[in-house]
């Protein structure tokens, strides 16, 4: 072997060291952005955000005397203010001619054949590598991506955020997906509907949730002849009760109900809710195709049945009674969890071990540990109206599931196993712990529920409605 060849050999060796090196420290930041958020949900940082009614920043005493100071144009300690996307941050946006013009040179560069595709919902899309792994597969996030893989211009606009500089912004993604804010895009929605909107025949605006200064633009979108498609992705009436989505309101869901000119879901327990409004069309959720890419799998202890989780613990939906006298009942057995939050009482449980949050890319690294992914949910109107993307993505990783609380349609699903009781959901683990999982199974069932494959069922229904249109005009 020659010198090149050994030199050739020990610089792919320090790259490969390096690119390890590289994902330990993505996950060393993941585990204390986790550990910051434990802290925002202690009692101690309630307590201080208590205190600072009375005498922070929104206090009576602050307005009287230093924030006026501070506040004073030009002082160097004057910040930007934080905001919600309500009137405040609508009033404060301007748009600029610079922002009009990215946008009509977004659109004119459209493909006649395909057209535009405007998705309007709540959370920003991040890159992969700084967000949560159940965001990073949120619905409207994956479908924009897809729809510009097939060729479509997407505008994305997200309602939430929080600094002032965020709402002025126009982030362009790839050649084909830009997103801006809801606050900015309403003061582009003229030129977005009217101006450049009459030149394309393809035109769908895609309501990812009813927020109410959303669904206000639906009549301008509906006069200048864009299809609307309300895509009821979750139940937002009980997430509203459950405090996720403070935000929703009753009387916008149903302006987007009544001004939609195709409805769809995600289960049976939705469209039931809401029969009466019209068709509505279930198109479920999916999985990420790049998160079964083959990583290194990170090496984790070993129960005599490893169990894992991944995605939110909130109490509104977690059962944690039912994991705390699974783990107390089998002490050879291990149950890993991967999110928040994460309850203090439980960090004494030697067989229930938390890793918090984990990048999307690094999951199956640590699910090759599991015999089985579980979802313990309690049984409530918010869980039966979920399609959980963790069972999607368990099956991706090859394994089978146990899931309790979840929607009737999980029961076709291969390998996923409904309890209806703690019993049952012991017994049920068992059994799956010992399945042979068929790799030919698995593939063919995710070969129809990939995300591209979501979203071509979406612009299919799309498109038999404008074929039902043209045939009543001719």
């Amino acid at each position: 072997m020659d010198d090149k060849q050994t030199g050739g050999r020990d610089l792919e060796r320090q790259v490969r060291d390096l690119e390890s090196q590289v994902e330990t420290l993505k996950d060393a930041l993941f585990q204390k952005d986790a550990e910051l958020k434990g802290i925002y949900q202690s009692k101690t940082w309630k307590f201080g955000q208590l205190l600072g009614r009375f005498w922070g920043a929104g206090s009576s005493l602050w307005k009287r005397g230093w924030r006026r100071q501070l506040q004073r144009p030009g002082h160097r300690w004057r910040r930007d203010a934080s905001y919600l996307q309500g009137k405040k941050a609508f009033d404060t946006v301007e748009a600029k001619d610079f922002h009009r013009e990215t946008i009509v040179s977004f659109m004119e560069g459209a493909n006649p054949e395909k057209g535009i595709c405007l998705v309007i919902t709540v959370p920003k899309m991040h890159e992969e590598s700084i967000l949560r792994a159940d965001q990073w597969s949120h619905r409207a996030v994956r479908l924009s991506r897809e729809f510009g893989r097939l060729g479509y211009r997407v505008i994305f606009v997200y309602a939430l955020t929080r600094p002032l500089y965020e709402l002025m912004k126009i982030d362009t993604i790839n050649e084909n997906l830009i997103q801006v804010s809801l606050a900015l895009f309403s003061k582009l929605s003229s030129t977005v509907f009217g101006e450049l909107g009459t030149v394309h025949s393809q035109k769908v605006l895609f309501l990812e949730a009813p927020y109410r200064y959303a669904v206000g633009l639906l009549r301008d979108a509906r006069a200048h002849h864009w299809t609307i498609v309300y895509d009821i992705l979750d139940n937002w009436e009980e997430f509203s009760k459950a405090g996720w989505a403070s935000w929703y309101d009753g009387e916008s869901e149903q302006i987007a109900l009544g001004g939609a000119d195709i409805r769809v879901t995600v289960s049976d327990f939705i469209r039931e809710k809401f029969i009466n409004t019209g068709d509505i069309h279930i198109v479920h959720n999916g999985y990420p195709a790049d998160i079964r890419e083959e990583r290194t799998s990170t090496p984790l202890l070993r129960g005599r049945i490893t169990a894992g989780y991944i995605g939110n613990m909130g109490i509104q939906r977690f059962d944690w009674d039912l994991l705390l006298s699974l783990s107390q009942g089998h002490d050879d057995w291990l149950f890993y969890l991967i999110g928040v939050p994460f309850p203090h009482s439980l960090r004494k449980c030697d067989n229930i071990i938390h890793l918090g949050q984990v990048r999307q890319h690094s999951l199956h690294s640590y699910a090759k540990n599991w015999d089985v992914g579980i979802v313990p949910f309690k049984k409530n109107n918010l869980t039966m109206s979920c399609d959980n993307l963790k069972i999607y993505e368990y099956l991706s990783f090859g394994l089978p599931v146990v899931a309790r609380g979840v929607g009737e349609h999980f029961r076709s699903y291969p390998y996923v196993l409904i309890a209806e009781d703690e019993k049952e959901f012991e017994e049920c683990i068992e059994r799956a712990a010992s399945l042979k999982v068929e790799e030919r199974t698995i593939a063919g069932f995710l070969s129809t529920s990939d995300w591209m494959t979501r979203a071509k069922e979406m612009l299919s229904i799309v498109e038999s409605h404008h074929s039902v249109k043209r045939a009543k005009i001719s």
